[in-house]
C-alpha cells in the first residue's frame, strides 16, 4: 500500500518548517549572543584580576619601601642629638642636645 501526501500537506509542512527553522534561528542567535557575553564577562574579569595584581604588587613595593626607611629613620634616631650638636642647632630649653622620653 502506497501512502501519498494531498497537495495541501507540502504547503502546510512548508509553513510548518519554516516557521520551526525561524525558531532555530532565533534561538541560535540567542545562543550566540549570550556566548559573547560569557567570553567578554571573561575578558573583562582577566582584565581586571591583572589590574588587580599589578596594583597589589605596587602596593607591596611601596609598602616595602616605606618599611626601610620607617627602619633607617628609628636607627637614625640615637644618632640625632649629635647631629643636631655638631651643627650648632640649641634647642628652647638650652640644651645642644635631643631628649628622647
Amino acid at each position: 500500500m502506497l501512502l501519498r501526501a494531498s497537495s495541501s500537506c507540502p504547503t502546510i509542512g512548508g509553513k510548518n518548517n519554516r516557521a520551526l527553522n525561524s525558531q532555530v534561528q532565533s534561538n541560535a542567535d540567542w545562543i550566540q549572543r549570550l556566548w559573547e557575553l560569557l567570553h567578554e564577562k571573561r575578558r573583562v574579569d582577566a582584565t581586571f584580576s591583572l589590574g588587580r595584581i599589578a596594583e597589589l604588587q605596587q602596593k607591596m613595593e611601596d609598602d616595602l619601601v616605606l618599611n626601610q626607611l620607617k627602619e633607617r629613620a628609628e636607627a637614625a634616631i640615637p644618632q640625632l642629638p649629635s647631629v643636631f650638636a655638631a651643627n650648632g642647632v640649641r634647642f628652647p630649653n638650652g640644651d645642644s642636645g635631643y631628649e628622647l622620653d
